[in-house]
């Protein structure tokens, strides 16, 4: 959901973070602390979400940027058509660039993603 204005949510936002380092509604819970299905009210921007919940969520999601060393912005459009480019810095020195042309920026960002998920569980595809 995105405000009246164009700004992203607060749920939006914190969706964005966990997509970007890989992590999953039940590994946020997991470090946070906080149980699943107030973490999906939280995301989905529900009304009745306490603010301490946010709090809790984009804290946890701080400190595990921190962690992985990742605290960059998800990507950064040239000001090209079409093009883009993503980095991202992970743990055991891990660095990943992505840049070139791309028609589905939410497509690439979305692979990205599973790439990361897939290096901090150890699956391989």
């Amino acid at each position: 959901m995105t405000t009246d204005d164009g700004a992203q949510s607060r749920g939006e936002a914190i969706r964005r973070r966990m997509r970007r380092i890989g992590l999953t509604n039940s590994g946020l819970s997991k470090e946070s602390g906080v149980d699943r299905k107030t973490i999906t009210r939280a995301l989905d921007d529900v009304p009745q979400t306490q603010t301490a919940t946010f709090e809790r969520l984009e804290w946890t999601l701080d400190r595990l940027e921190n962690e992985l060393g990742h605290g960059g912005p998800d990507a950064i459009m040239s000001t090209e058509v079409g093009l883009i480019e993503f980095e991202v810095t992970g743990d055991f020195g891990v660095r990943v660039v992505v840049k070139g042309p791309i028609e589905n920026a939410a497509e690439l960002e979305e692979s990205v993603a599973r790439l990361i998920r897939d290096i901090r569980t150890g699956t391989e595809q």
